[in-house]
């Protein structure tokens, strides 16, 4: 019996969630302000996922934040993330985008993913989902 897209998409999420790095909202915002506490962590996240400056998924009751955003030096989220939700159709649990994120795409070199290619070349990912989610311009 094949399985149904819900589970083909509950396996895609658990393996992604074993395999990827994912931080909480006290992770990030340890990585991002370092040595400030923040006594509401989570609100901190929210805010910043609601000013399209951070990409979250929702796990149950709470969210978690893929590491590809974040400079592996600074520890500082990318300020190409904001250009690059700006145009992804975003939702309240946004694994969709998460699939999209982490799935091989053929607009890309390679066929790379773009979580993959982000840190190095965010104008081809923000190019690539642009046109994945938006069509191609010329077409219309």
């Amino acid at each position: 019996m094949q399985p149904t897209s819900d589970q083909v998409a509950i396996q895609l999420r658990d393996r992604l969630l074993n395999q990827e790095t994912w931080y909480d909202s006290a992770e990030v915002i340890q990585r991002i302000y370092r040595t400030l506490e923040v006594d509401n962590p989570e609100s901190c996240t929210q805010q910043l996922r609601l000013a399209k400056k951070l990409f979250g998924v929702r796990r149950s009751t709470r969210y978690l934040h893929p590491a590809f955003q974040f400079d592996p030096i600074t520890g500082m989220l990318s300020t190409a993330m904001t250009r690059l939700l700006a145009v992804m159709p975003l939702s309240d649990a946004n694994w969709s985008n998460a699939f999209w994120l982490f799935l091989p795409t053929g607009r890309l070199p390679g066929d790379a993913r773009p979580a993959d290619l982000f840190h190095s070349d965010p104008e081809s990912v923000i190019l690539a989902a642009t046109l994945d989610f938006h069509g191609e311009v010329d077409a219309w």
